[in-house]
């Protein structure tokens, strides 16, 4: 029958829908078919109305071609535009020639495609069943799904469900990158894929650096997850692992499963193995479950759980090894963090953590951070604030993890503190004004226990204009004591410490137009003094809690006391005078700050911080305190600058020189370069005179970089050199490849162990990492970003980096 006969009785037969006819010279037939799985006879005509046949000008447009993996071309993931919509139950095919029974069945022959939703398919030859909306295509097949595509050589699907199969085929997956080829995928539905003796990596090329290939790999579209059966992974060609089944993540959404192994190595513990398990419990709980193996010390079992709600979050985390076998006893380290909001502005949190022993951090950790690691928290706070101020309640204790060459003293456990503060701004004729109050119980097993209460008003008047401001305060102190001289019979039963205060703030604002590396910035000059009268008070007969002398800086050199906490107020008569500079650009950036400062007492201030009611044993030493002071009338002179020189250089000094020692107390300073993203130079001199006896203490060159060294590949490094001791403290070099599908990490870190800082010996350790990452598969070994994000200042992830 020829064309036009057909077109004359499909007319005869559908009488007023029109048949058009103005079809290009190729004769595409193009077949419209609305959702219906049934189609009754033509011959009765009352399904006719969903049946409409045109011809029309349109044209297929070849697929672009699609890169190759090994001898099976991998297709490339198009976005085709259709008129119906993705969830359409539409059909749209065309072919250039069509036959078959409209009812049951078509035959498609010729540059064939079916559209339904958005599933596209492409193919020499297809037939469409319409009572079992199943599709089969031969020849030269292209399946495009939620812009994943796949090539093979036949199709069987079911276009309502997505259940089929195709043979022979490579497929790419848009989501991750992914490609690959197998013997055969099964379509569960439309989010759910089997692929049977396949092939799975994310590299382009004929000749991936890595891919997996498993018997069986499931993959999941919804829950982002791959699970593969008899997976053994390759990386150029060598394969590095092989597991009876393995799960992995294809996107960044969290999914419960086993995660990469993590391969390590200390000269502590000698080699390491880990394999971590994640229970994705749900979207605000997760937990991961760890075996760790430790060659020279055994079988560490290890958990993590976190939550997170709109009220409260916490972190329960855990490691316990049963037997070790160096130690021949149990070790662990247990954690607990918790923060809960319980009503609009009432809060909760506690901290606590517990170590089987002191050696405990040493002994477990891969790094100097985690390994200096002596006071483990055990706090509990309960606090209710207002915009008026706050109360609350809080409990403080710590377990001391001793070093056997540099004990330290265990600080009292604090069972309960209360306090409040309260404040007000411009109040009663502009005055401002603060309140806080504290009462506090400290116990301690070797040393004074007693109960404190505190007492602290303050009330200013600020005078501020353009250029100046003025602000005149009166601080007023009060404590009192009940002791508990059980330990110490010479300790007085309630002392007590009433100490008033007057301090004068007082400042200039100067500020001119200039230049800075040529740049325009408007520098400024800030003048400032500020005046401290505190009359003397005997304070030898008050215990020492919770106080110290605090370290001068540039902002305690401008505050009322010199001690910190509640048991010492400073004497004073005295003035400091400062003096800051800024360059500010026309944008508002501080481009540097210049920074001097100096305070000058008038007479000698006498309070120090011990007291002097008597001597004591501690740990079977006695102790004698020091009774008279030692102030200098004149503090320590400091200056401090940091800013950035250029867009590329920024610094940062600080030095404070001792004018009674006549010698430089402490001197920082360091350099950053940093031109680009993964370029970055470091370099830092420290020095510190901790005694009169040792003036040279610490005098330390700290230099780390991030650089790339060639084509893709990265170096860091970090040393930190003890010019004393001449010898690196903590060292670091490694080296990171990137490839656009993976990235290989190689870093060697070596540094003292805690116990021999007091005192150098040849005792050190070393922690190897070794990472190889698998974009869009997992993470094989011990991931060293923490490390590099300590050590190295500026340090960026290769992973940022776009080729």
């Amino acid at each position: 029958m020829s064309r036009q006969s057909l077109i004359d009785l499909l007319q005869k037969l559908l009488g007023k829908h029109e048949l058009r006819t103005d079809a290009p010279a190729q004769g595409f037939i193009q077949i419209y078919l609305m959702a219906q799985k049934r189609l009754v006879a033509m011959a009765t005509l009352v399904a006719l109305p969903l049946l409409a046949l045109h011809i029309t000008p349109a044209f297929a447009e070849d697929d672009p071609a699609a890169p190759a993996m090994g001898s099976k071309p991998a297709p490339s993931t198009i976005a085709t535009e259709t008129p119906s919509s993705p969830d359409s139950n539409e059909i749209r095919a065309r072919a250039l020639q069509m036959t078959g029974r409209p009812s049951r069945i078509f035959n498609l022959d010729g540059q064939v495609e079916i559209v339904r939703g958005a599933s596209v398919f492409n193919s020499d030859t297809a037939e469409y069943h319409a009572v079992e909306d199943l599709v089969m295509a031969h020849g030269d097949l292209t399946m495009r799904r939620n812009q994943d595509c796949y090539t093979g050589n036949t199709l069987e699907m079911q276009l309502d469900t997505g259940a089929g199969y195709m043979t022979n085929p490579t497929y790419r997956l848009q989501k991750n990158n992914a490609l690959g080829y197998a013997k055969r995928i099964d379509f569960i539905d439309h989010d759910q894929s089997v692929i049977e003796q396949g092939v799975y990596t994310t590299c382009e090329g004929t000749k991936p650096d890595w891919y997996l290939r498993s018997s069986r790999l499931s993959l999941d579209s919804v829950h982002d997850e791959g699970t593969a059966v008899d997976a053994v992974v390759h990386f150029k060609d060598v394969p590095i692992l092989a597991v009876p089944a393995m799960s992995f993540p294809t996107s960044e959404t969290r999914r419960s499963g086993f995660l990469p192994p993590e391969f390590s190595s200390s000269t502590i513990g000698g080699a390491e193995l880990m394999v971590p398990y994640y229970l994705d419990i749900a979207p605000n709980r997760d937990a991961t479950l760890s075996t760790r193996y430790i060659s020279k010390r055994g079988i560490q079992l290890g958990g993590e759980f976190r939550y997170l709600d709109p009220t409260y979050d916490g972190v329960v985390d855990a490691e316990v090894n049963p037997q070790d076998q160096l130690t021949t006893t149990t070790r662990y380290l247990f954690g607990y963090r918790h923060n809960q909001v319980l009503a609009p502005g009432l809060s909760m949190n506690w901290d606590y953590n517990r170590a089987s022993d002191d050696q405990y951090a040493v002994d477990y950790s891969h790094s100097i951070t985690d390994s200096s690691q002596h006071l483990l928290p055990q706090i509990f706070n309960l606090s209710y604030g207002q915009p008026w101020g706050a109360i609350g309640l809080s409990t403080s204790n710590y377990q001391v993890l001793q070093d056997a060459n540099n004990s330290i003293g265990k600080p009292y456990a604090i069972m309960p503190r209360l306090y409040s503060q309260s404040s007000g701004s411009d109040e009663f004729g502009g005055f401002d004004w603060s309140l806080g109050t504290e009462y506090t119980n400290f116990r301690s097993s070797t040393l004074v226990n007693g109960e404190r209460l505190a007492l602290n008003p303050q009330i200013s008047y600020p005078l501020t204009g353009t250029y100046y401001f003025v602000t005149p305060k009166l601080l007023y102190h009060l404590s009192s004591y009940r002791l508990d001289r059980s330990l110490n019979p010479d300790a007085p039963t309630n002392p007590t410490l009433s100490v008033p205060t007057f301090s004068l703030d007082s400042g200039l604002y100067f500020e001119r137009d200039t230049s800075f590396f040529d740049r325009q910035v408007t520098q400024t000059l800030e003048p400032r003094l500020f005046y401290v009268k505190t009359p003397f008070r005997d304070q030898t007969n008050i215990p020492l809690f919770d106080t110290g002398v605090s370290d001068i800086n540039f902002y305690q050199i401008f505050t009322e006391n010199r001690f910190s906490g509640q048991d010492r107020v400073g004497d004073a008569n005295q003035i400091t005078a400062g003096l800051i500079s800024r360059f500010i650009e026309m944008d508002g950036q501080e481009r540097l700050r210049l920074a001097i400062a100096q305070r000058y007492s008038f007479s000698q201030p006498l309070v120090v911080a011990a007291p002097t009611f008597s001597s004591k044993q501690i740990n079977g030493d006695q102790v004698n305190y020091v009774t008279h002071s030692t102030i200098p009338s004149r503090s320590d002179f400091i200056f401090a600058a940091n800013g950035k020189l250029t867009d590329t250089l920024s610094t940062e000094a600080v030095w404070r020189y001792s004018e009674s020692q006549q010698s430089t107390a402490q001197l920082s300073y360091g350099l950053r370069w940093q031109p680009a993203p993964m370029k970055v130079i470091n370099a830092q001199y420290r020095y510190q005179q901790v005694s009169e006896v040792n003036p040279e203490t610490m005098r330390q060159v700290d230099v780390s970089g991030q650089w790339p060294l060639a084509a893709r590949w990265y170096g860091v490094a970090r040393s930190n050199y003890s010019i004393v001791d001449q010898r690196i403290l903590d060292g670091l070099v490694g080296f990171e490849y990137k490839q656009d599908c993976w990235i290989a990490r190689v870093v060697v870190q070596r540094y003292l162990v805690p116990s021999t800082f007091a005192q150098i010996t040849s005792s050190s350790t070393t922690s190897i990492f070794l990472q190889l990452e698998l974009s869009g598969l997992s993470k094989l070994g011990t991931n060293p970003l923490q490390t590099l994000k300590r050590s190295i200042p500026g340090y960026r992830p290769v992973t940022q980096m776009q080729y």
